[in-house]
């Protein structure tokens, strides 16, 4: 986004009309410091359904309307889809639209508008060879190993884990504003376990202040099939919690199956305003793992964020069955705003 405030021409094209496609100019104006997007439609314009096309092109990583004056009361509820790095945002109205002041404004606000707060970040490309760093600390269970690898010009952590143990990589230090925060990594494990019966693993646990719950936003389990409404049995993504009220859980998924020896890019959402968890899993968003305080698979109480203040990445397979896993760990980052893969 520019630094300043920026104008483009939009097209707007409305649903059929009289048989015909109607078309009307509208105004955009990209606010960097506030995070908005302002479309400006001219009076006494109907519009059932519009698209809306800028050029140049405005990238964002969402778009949500907030407002627009409208006829009558039964036109004001709208919806919209996500934009995705383009240039397209289509504004879709539960019933037809007529603009009524000389300079109705449609205000869309945009999460890319401006750029987030970097909290963490580690790509292990500038270590000199070696797994240390000012910034964090390695921490390895009984018979863990974690190693800096360089392959194909990518250097990378490499962590080889027996069963039961764990090794993590830990940021020195960790507030984020607000306890909200987006995380991103890049993992890849050479097979994911398949004993015992609902194995359950990690890759990203964080803890805090306020209450004893140990978030773990990034995570799975070992599904048998006579568990899984008739799926195959494997490994399923999902969001999981111990040591607090709700219990011990994770909220698996089938329709979010692990790769054994395929990098995933895994981005996840903590949002303290609703104690909620998004995920996605190589940059497409996974609702059906999302959790939130009143929506999760623990006990019947709410789900509280602690205030966070340690966070760990890397991996944990808490039962034990014999074997070590060998995980990589890439392209740490953790901000306030959602990174992509």
């Amino acid at each position: 986004m520019p630094n300043t405030l920026v104008s483009a021409v939009l097209a707007v094209l409305a649903a059929r009309a009289r048989a015909q496609l109607s078309t009307v100019t509208a105004t955009l104006t990209v606010d960097p410091t506030v995070s908005v997007v302002v479309v400006t439609i001219p009076a006494a314009t109907t519009l059932p359904l519009a698209v809306v096309t800028s050029a140049p092109p405005v990238t964002t990583t969402s778009a949500v309307v907030t407002t627009v004056p409208v006829a009558t009361t039964t036109s004001q509820i709208l919806s919209t889809q996500a934009v995705t790095s383009t240039a397209v945002a289509r504004i879709t109205a539960a019933a037809p639209i007529t603009t009524t002041a000389a300079s109705t404004a449609v205000v869309v606000t945009s999460q890319a508008a401006t750029a987030g707060t970097t909290l963490f970040s580690e790509n292990f490309e500038n270590l000199n060879g070696q797994l240390t760093s000012n910034n964090w600390q390695i921490t390895t269970g009984t018979g863990a190993q974690a190693s800096l690898v360089t392959s194909g010009g990518n250097s990378f952590m490499r962590l080889s884990v027996p069963s039961g143990a764990n090794a993590f990589l830990v940021p020195n230090s960790f507030a984020p504003p607000d306890n909200s925060f987006f995380g991103r990594l890049s993992v890849t494990v050479n097979g994911y376990p398949t004993t015992p019966d609902f194995a359950h693993w990690i890759h990203v646990q964080f803890t805090g202040t306020g209450n004893p719950t140990m978030v773990r936003p990034v995570g799975g389990q070992f599904i048998p099939a006579s568990a899984t409404g008739g799926a195959p049995a494997g490994n399923y993504w999902g969001v999981g919690a111990d040591g607090g009220a709700t219990g011990d859980w994770t909220n698996w998924k089938t329709t979010a199956p692990a790769a054994n020896a395929v990098a995933t890019c895994v981005e996840f959402q903590v949002n303290a305003a609703d104690n909620s968890i998004q995920v996605w899993l190589n940059g497409v968003l996974k609702p059906e793992l999302s959790v939130n305080q009143t929506y999760h698979g623990g006990n019947a109480v709410d789900f509280i964020l602690p205030t966070a203040n340690t966070i760990q990445i890397g991996w944990w397979l808490f039962q034990s069955n014999g074997n070590t896993y060998q995980v990589d760990i890439d392209n740490i980052e953790l901000a306030t705003q959602r990174i992509g893969c």
